[in-house]
């Protein structure tokens, strides 16, 4: 026979936690859905490419580096 617990269910993370960080983010990983990984990696390479970009921009302009160093 089951018992039925009367129990109200506890949020998965609140502020008292047992978990430390490091579960925590492994139950994350755990949980998202395949599909969010290639997105992340596509994000990523974009804001990289976008930060090389601009710093590279930066570094040979000499207009905007004439600006800058006022």
């Amino acid at each position: 026979m089951d018992k039925v617990s009367n129990k109200k269910p506890m949020a998965k993370f609140w502020l008292h936690d047992p978990l430390s960080s490091s579960q925590r983010l492994m139950h994350m990983a755990r949980t998202f859905p395949p599909e969010v990984f290639p997105l992340i990696v596509i994000v990523t390479a974009g804001l990289t490419g976008g930060v090389v970009a601009m710093a590279h921009k930066l570094h040979t302009d000499n207009q905007l580096r004439k600006f800058l160093m006022r």
